[in-house]
């Protein structure tokens, strides 16, 4: 009997030892807690229940791909180290591995390009890929829909010169009811019955300044004349860009408005006498520079403004 007490005295006395010894164990990373105390390996706190590494800034978080924040205590004197986001970033600390923060997004610096001097020519890096200045969306054009719209104004005459199309008088770029600038021509093509106009000197980026011709001010019976006008014949286009007073041109954004003006018979009936049509499109960079040619415009101008066609003076959403 006093063998069997001795033993379970002994018996005891261990289980208390293992228990005192497993109380004692380090609580391990990631593991569950309830204060700082309870994490109890170096530079260990409790964050949301769980053991987390604490730091001062991002170099301190040992897991990649982790940053640092602060804690909601606003009297800690540490950061807590949490996975970052794999693509929203400040600068290259935010980003895992051998990433790089490229217009706020992590990217392979494997690709064309790091910086600005690694680029050819005018090209400038964007997102690891060499592009030109105002690259994606710059250039507008503008084709006649006359030819299948109202097909009788492809045979329009005035003053024995052959004016067929939709009369364009000036093209600008607005952003959020503020005029940002006027068109600069890029290249054009006369469509069928029409000579009238010249383009390089109607859109070379300045204003108008036609003292209240329509379509501005669709004053009733205003002059027809050469000089303020182009008639782009029937299946004609224009395409025209905005320049950027820091170089290049401006890229165009979908929180831009174009707008258009175009003489119709809103501005002189005697002289317009029917309505003529016109589609604005949009078209990358990638476009070049002129001449182009149709195969280009249907290869890159592939964002069109209007569902239907136009006529006279609008302003169309990009």
């Amino acid at each position: 009997m006093k063998r069997n007490r001795a033993l379970f005295t002994h018996l005891i006395i261990a289980i208390g030892f293992l228990a005192f010894m497993t109380g004692c164990e380090d609580i391990q990373p990631g593991e569950a807690c309830d204060l700082d105390d309870d994490c109890n390996i170096a530079g260990q706190i409790c964050h949301e229940g769980t053991c987390t590494d604490s730091c001062q800034e991002d170099g301190d978080c040992i897991e990649e791909g982790d940053i640092c924040v602060d804690r909601p205590d606003p009297e800690a004197e540490e950061g807590v180290c949490i996975p970052g986001d794999d693509d929203d970033c400040t600068d290259d600390t935010d980003c895992a591995g051998d990433l790089i923060c490229e217009g706020g997004q992590c990217v392979d610096p494997g690709g064309e390009c790091t910086d600005h001097s690694d680029c050819p020519g005018d090209e400038i890096c964007e997102n690891g890929t060499c592009i030109l200045p105002g690259a994606d969306y710059n250039t507008v054009l503008i084709e006649d829909r006359t030819w299948d719209t109202n097909a009788s104004r492809c045979n329009d005459v005035t003053s024995d010169r052959p004016t067929a199309g939709a009369k364009i008088q000036w093209v600008a770029l607005w952003d959020g009811g503020t005029l940002v600038e006027y068109a600069t021509l890029h290249d054009y093509e006369f469509g069928d019955g029409s000579d009238w106009g010249f383009p390089p000197s109607l859109f070379d980026g300045s204003d108008p300044d036609y003292g209240g011709i329509c379509p501005g001010d669709d004053n009733e019976q205003s002059p027809f004349n050469e000089d303020d006008m182009f008639a782009l014949g029937c299946e004609g286009w224009l395409t025209v860009r905005f320049a950027d007073p820091a170089g290049g041109f401006r890229r165009i954004e979908d929180h831009h408005e174009i707008e258009v003006g175009e003489y119709g018979p809103h501005c002189n009936d005697q002289a317009q006498q029917g309505d003529e049509y016109f589609d604005v499109s949009v078209c990358s960079s990638d476009i070049g520079s002129a001449p182009i040619f149709m195969e280009d415009i249907n290869d890159h101008c592939d964002l069109p403004l209007n569902s239907s066609p136009l006529t006279g003076h609008n302003f169309v959403h990009v």
